[in-house]
C-alpha cells in the first residue's frame, strides 16, 4: 500500500529496507540494527511478495553486509535474479558509534565490506545506492562508481517514535555542501541526495538540498511513519467527533425548543393541537408547523 502510494506521489524509485518493515511492525527505526532477524531474508520475503511486480518504478534491495556467513557475490546474484533494480547498503555501519565501526572494520564486516558489495552490484548490472555519513565516506562511494550517494544524518526526528537529532538543520546543510562538493570534484554523473536527522518536512528538505546543491531527497520515516501516525490518529478522532457534535446539537436544540421538538410532531399530538386551538401559545410552540 505504501509503495503504491509513494509511486502515485511521484517517487522515482523505491527502497525495500528492513527498517521500513520494523516500523510497520510497531518498532522504532533503530531496531533495524539489532540482531533480531535475518535482515536480507526479511527484505527478500516482503519485497518479493508485496512490492515487486506491483509498481512500475525501480525497486532497490536494502542489503546487510554484517553477516560473516553471507557470501556477497551470492547475495548480489540472488537480488538480481529476484528482479530488483539495485542494491543499497542498508542497514549500514554508518549508524553505529565510532568504536563499534572500528571493531567491525577490523573484522572485515564494516563500511569497506558494504562498499565491496556495491561494487559487485555494479558489475552485475545493478544500480548501487551508497549510504554515507561523512564527506570522506562519500568520496569512497564516488570512487566505487555508485549511482546514488545518500548523505544520511541519522535517525529521523518527529512523531511519537522519532529520536533527537545529533545535528541541526544548519549543520546538515553545511555537511551536505561540503560532501557533495568533494564528490563532484571526482564525478559529475553521480546523484547526490540527503536523508534523515532533522529533515522532517519538505521545507527542511529544501533548505538542506539548496545549501548542498543536492539532486534530491530520500524519504524513510517521513514517507511512511510520520504520515501514517498523523493520518491514522486523526481519522478515529474525526469520526468520533461526529457523534459528539450530534449529541451537543441535540442538547442545544432541546434547551432552545424544549422536548416537544422531538415528540410534538406525532399524529396524536397534531390532532390534539387542532382540537384545542385555545391552548396557550407557550404550549403550542413545541408542535411542528402544520
Amino acid at each position: 500500500m505504501i509503495a503504491k502510494a509513494a509511486e502515485r506521489g511521484g517517487a522515482d524509485f523505491l527502497l525495500a529496507l528492513n527498517v521500513g518493515r520494523v516500523r510497520v511492525m510497531g518498532a522504532p527505526s533503530i531496531a533495524c540494527m539489532l540482531p533480531i532477524h535475518d535482515a536480507n531474508e526479511m527484505v527478500r520475503a516482503f519485497a518479493s511478495a508485496e512490492i515487486l511486480g506491483k509498481v512500475s518504478v525501480p525497486v532497490m534491495f536494502g542489503a546487510s553486509a554484517f553477516d560473516p556467513r553471507e557470501d556477497l557475490a551470492d547475495l548480489v546474484d540472488r537480488v538480481a535474479k529476484d528482479g530488483f533494480a539495485g542494491i543499497a547498503n542498508f542497514p549500514t555501519s554508518i549508524h553505529l558509534d565510532p568504536l563499534m565501526q572500528a571493531g567491525l572494520a577490523r573484522l572485515g564486516l564494516g563500511f569497506e565490506r558494504e562498499v565491496e558489495m556495491l561494487k559487485l552490484a555494479k558489475r552485475a548490472g545493478l544500480m548501487a545506492v551508497g549510504y554515507v555519513r561523512t564527506a570522506e565516506q562519500a568520496e569512497v562511494m564516488a570512487a566505487a562508481d555508485v549511482d546514488v550517494i545518500c548523505l544520511n544524518f541519522g535517525w529521523n526526528v518527529g512523531g511519537r517514535e522519532g529520536l533527537p537529532s545529533t545535528v541541526s538543520l544548519a549543520e546538515a546543510a553545511e555537511a551536505a555542501s561540503d560532501a557533495f562538493e568533494r564528490v563532484r570534484r571526482r564525478r559529475q554523473d553521480v546523484l547526490c541526495v540527503v536523508e534523515g536527522g532533522p529533515i522532517d518536512t519538505p521545507e527542511n528538505a529544501a533548505t538542506v538540498c539548496q545549501a548542498g546543491k543536492a539532486d534530491g531527497y530520500i524519504g524513510g520515516s517521513t514517507i511512511d511513519r510520520l504520515p501514517l501516525e498523523a493520518a491514522v490518529s486523526d481519522a478515529p478522532s474525526e469520526y468520533k467527533s461526529v457523534n459528539v457534535l450530534s449529541r451537543r446539537l441535540e442538547a442545544i436544540q432541546d434547551a432552545v425548543l424544549g422536548q416537544g421538538r422531538r415528540y410534538g410532531c406525532s399524529p396524536p399530538l397534531r390532532s390534539a393541537d387542532r382540537c384545542c386551538p385555545s391552548r396557550p401559545a407557550r404550549m403550542r410552540a413545541t408542535c411542528c408547523p402544520r
